[in-house]
């Protein structure tokens, strides 16, 4: 527990915080979501057994 403790103040003491929440303003735009990100491309061999559905 003291390590985390001493981590904590030598962040605090260089200022660390401050720089992290600096890079999270200037971060990038959000990123559109692509149709089809899980979908498996045409022709591609999916076992029975992931594609029937819930067993019941």
């Amino acid at each position: 527990m003291l390590d985390s403790l001493v981590r904590v103040s030598r962040r605090a003491a260089d200022n660390h915080y401050a720089i992290i929440l600096a890079e999270a303003r200037t971060s990038p735009q959000p990123r559109c979501i692509t149709r089809g990100y899980n979908t498996p491309p045409r022709g591609s061999y999916i076992p029975r057994v992931l594609s029937s559905g819930p067993r019941r």
